[in-house]
């Protein structure tokens, strides 16, 4: 028998096809690089790995909710928070979940607010009541066969040890990726959160951590706001940036060491559990100073699937979104999904359905395997259609019980 560690998260995912195909014995192993599944569906014996599609497609595709609790005082994200986390409400969702046939659920880290993460805590560490909190989570989603995506935004504040001195200079949003001070202390963080939930014996509850929310570049601040000189970047290479081109690839770059950094850092804790990186399309900050992540560079990372989230909100658009998120440029040698997409709460029910049928019917010709919605249930953001919302009208649309994509 396999110990705890050996099995990691990608238990997780043939207990997936365990409650999508019925399937009789799961065997997981590790080959070099790659990470494989073996299992037997009415004695048929078949293999996949990551490295391509095929466990993506095999499992008719992760299918999923973003849960999300937002703080009345800020409105940041506050689903595990000191003195804020809803056990109850948590449990229930996810029994819901569960229910209507969903595979896997996605869930924010909060790295910024006084009951986040660094709550009460100057030094680098993680708050132990936070932690609590997360652990029972993982602990209920386990048995409920929901497999959790961990994903965070900006650096901990009690980190900052790791970059109060920068050392060249690149600060904000940018700072994250082009600073290697900056870039180290979000390498800690990760580092230290999965050692936790590895200590917890809670690995193999977690299916995948998405590195940042929507990484982005911010055009008006440093270095970006300058067309002069030449800029050292984390990996050691001078970048021209009065040259587009080198630019560009200075990004680019930029994004491919950092995955590689932090994912390195998150798998000498839980070695081969899922790495990922979410992007948004470049069609909804179009004439803004926000430069998205682009696929190309992510997937010759070390991630091992692509997360873009798309929000059209009209049919006419999807196909424009799919487009300057570059998909058709892609080797798509590793799987693709929607990791967020959503509907403003002033589209009605038919609408919100209609929308559904051809994001799923276009993002499927296009490649993609997997859907988590914006939201499960967060009646805080009423600007967004949330799946519960109407006696969960648009969750006989959306929910695995109600539809199986076609195209894979």
């Amino acid at each position: 028998m396999k110990s705890a560690n050996s099995i990691r998260t990608m238990f997780a995912l043939g207990l997936i096809l365990i409650g999508l195909l019925g399937c009789g014995k799961i065997f997981i192993s590790s080959k070099s690089q790659a990470k494989i599944i073996q299992f037997s569906v009415n004695g048929a014996e078949s293999t996949a790995s990551t490295s391509s599609n095929s466990i993506f497609r095999s499992v008719s595709g992760l299918r999923g909710a973003n849960y999300v609790r937002l703080s009345p005082v800020d409105g940041w994200h506050s689903t595990f928070g000191v003195d804020r986390y809803d056990a109850a409400r948590a449990q229930k969702a996810l029994n819901d979940l569960a229910a209507s046939g969903y595979n896997s659920v996605r869930v924010f880290i909060d790295v910024t607010s006084d009951t986040g993460t660094s709550a009460k805590m100057s030094a680098p560490g993680i708050n132990e009541k936070y932690l609590n909190n997360l652990f029972d989570f993982l602990r209920y989603a386990q048995s409920k066969n929901i497999f959790v995506i961990i994903t965070s935004q900006w650096s901990p504040q009690n980190y900052a040890i790791y970059y109060k001195n920068l050392s060249n200079g690149v600060g904000g949003l940018n700072g994250m990726y082009l600073n290697p001070q900056h870039v180290n202390s979000n390498i800690k963080f990760f580092e230290d959160l999965a050692k936790a939930i590895q200590g917890a014996s809670l690995a193999n509850a977690v299916l995948a951590f998405d590195l940042h929310n929507e990484g982005e570049f911010r055009n008006n601040e440093s270095p970006l706001n300058s067309r002069t000189g030449t800029f050292k970047a984390p990996n050691g290479k001078s970048y021209s940036l009065a040259s587009a081109d080198e630019r560009q690839a200075m990004l680019d770059d930029a994004v491919i060491h950092w995955i590689n950094l932090t994912a390195a850092a998150i798998h000498s804790q839980i070695p081969n559990v899922l790495i990922t990186q979410s992007v948004f399309s470049p069609f909804l900050v179009r004439g803004t100073e926000r430069v998205a992540f682009r696929l190309v560079a992510i997937e010759k990372s070390s991630v091992d699937y692509l997360d873009a989230h798309i929000y059209a909100q009209n049919t006419s658009d999807i196909d424009t979104e799919i487009a300057e998120l570059g998909v058709r440029s892609l080797v798509q040698q590793k799987p693709m999904i929607v990791g967020e997409m959503g509907f403003l709460s002033n589209k009605s029910v038919a609408e919100g359905d209609s929308l559904i049928r051809a994001t799923y019917q276009k993002t499927c010709q296009s490649g993609f395997s997997g859907w988590l919605f914006w939201t499960w249930d967060s009646d805080e953001q009423t600007d967004w259609r949330n799946l519960v919302k109407d006696n969960g009208a648009l969750n006989g649309v959306f929910a695995p019980v109600a539809r199986a994509c076609t195209h894979i």
